[in-house]
């Protein structure tokens, strides 16, 4: 598995994206992805800080089948990492192995030591762990 199946949005994503002046990084960073499929932890969603009800439905109404939940598939390879990551990485990260996805995050490393593919979207290189539309076609765009 390499995450090539799409991506996984942690929180500290989701709280930029929901902000009222999100990064230009990240949305350069989603908007050279959009040929890949976007999904979301239902964790994820409890996860964010103060979050708006209003905007946590309209995310629902348009990710709906995006929204993976912890299903028996995600438990099950939960089962094989390690003890000592945090019970929410540990099972965002096995939904990602399980779902074959990168998760976007800025604690990739976090993510990477259970196993799964993951990129920091505000790093200064994260083509390297996820390829956008031309790196992944061989064109190579200059950064």
């Amino acid at each position: 598995m390499n995450g090539q199946s799409g991506l996984l949005l942690d929180t500290p994503v989701l709280a930029d994206i929901r902000s009222p002046d999100p990064t230009s990084v990240l949305r350069l960073f989603l908007q050279r992805r959009s040929h890949l499929r976007i999904f979301i932890s239902a964790l994820t969603l409890g996860d964010l800080p103060s979050p708006d009800r209003d905007w946590l439905r309209e995310l629902a109404g348009r990710f709906g089948c995006h929204i993976l939940p912890v299903d028996p598939g995600v438990a099950l390879a939960s089962t094989g990492l390690a003890h000592d990551a945090g019970t929410l990485t540990k099972l965002v990260a096995a939904t990602a192995l399980h779902h074959d996805l990168t998760v976007v995050t800025d604690r990739p490393e976090d993510f990477r030591r259970l196993g799964a593919s993951a990129v920091d979207p505000w790093s200064p290189a994260p083509e390297s762990a996820q390829p956008d539309r031309e790196n992944a076609s061989g064109a190579g765009a200059a950064q």
